[in-house]
């Protein structure tokens, strides 16, 4: 005779997130244990029952239809669904890119005045324009460094401690840097940044040589406009007013930027600040 187990489980209301391989898995596995514990402590007698009668329940249990059936439907697609959005999580490799959209990431679909992410790949077409090869291509390869150190057991990155880390900041503060020495002489630079924005190919790439025309609806883009991009640059410099700068990220631009680092991030600020007030603030 044997005596059921008394396993301490999670409550299957409350389970903890893991974050190890197989967790959300685990979790949908705790509840349907529990249930069966309770059919063995109902079958037993004096907390004892043979090893046989729990085989012969353990096989009827896993036949069940009702909530146990549906229990097992709902852990199947939970768990289905996990690993689609952690295969993608893995997948995701522009770690830069995500660095740099973040801050004006909540003005995805924000309205009339909202930037929409197609408009994304125009955008950092532009933003190498202004870089540079050299240096795009290295704070890219940077971003990637640093996202690996956040990388977890299940394959995803913590997202969060990934932006928030020194080095992370550093590199959005060389961006800003970039955008703000472009923008020196401030209205023809808008314009051209207008003009790569707008730019619209009839044809979409899917390989190295591969093509595709694009549909009448996909080449009739959502315009940007000069006051999507006074919001987007507002948004992106929100993040590094010089006056509330700590002395280590004001050494940072300096040693890259020169002696006037500071003040050209100060100076693109205000003329944004000044160009979305002229169009009558930057309300949607």
């Amino acid at each position: 005779m044997h005596k059921p187990p008394n396993v301490a489980l999670a409550d299957e209301n409350t389970a903890p997130a893991r974050s190890k391989t197989g967790g959300r898995c685990r979790a949908n596995w705790e509840p349907a244990f529990r249930h069966f514990l309770t059919v063995l402590e109902r079958a037993s007698s004096n907390g004892q029952i043979s090893l046989d009668q729990v085989q012969r329940l353990a096989a009827a249990f896993l036949k069940a239809e009702g909530p146990v059936a549906e229990l097992f439907s709902r852990s199947e697609i939970s768990c289905r669904d996990a690993f689609i959005a952690a295969d993608l999580e893995r997948k995701r490799q522009d770690h830069f890119g995500r660095l740099i959209a973040q801050p004006f990431s909540d003005l995805f679909g924000n309205g009339a005045h909202g930037l929409e992410r197609r408009q994304l790949p125009q955008f950092f077409t532009a933003l190498k324009m202004i870089l540079g090869d050299e240096m795009y291509a290295d704070l890219r390869s940077r971003a990637k460094l640093i996202a690996e150190t956040y990388r977890g057991e299940d394959g995803g990155i913590d997202w969060e401690h990934f932006h928030a880390d020194r080095r992370s900041v550093q590199i959005l503060d060389r961006v800003r840097l970039g955008v703000a020495k472009s923008f020196h002489r401030f209205d023809p630079r808008k314009d051209w940044f207008l003009l790569v924005m707008n730019q619209n190919p009839t044809t979409v790439s899917l390989g190295s040589n591969t093509f595709v025309a694009k549909t009448a609806q996909e080449r009739e883009a959502h315009h940007f406009t000069e006051r999507h991009m006074l919001r987007l640059f507002d948004a992106l410099f929100a993040g590094c007013d010089p006056k509330a700068l700590s002395p280590e990220r004001k050494n940072a631009l300096t040693q890259v930027g020169g002696n006037d680092a500071i003040d050209r991030i100060g100076q693109f600020r205000h003329n944004v600040r000044m160009a979305l007030l002229r169009l009558g603030g930057n309300a949607a």
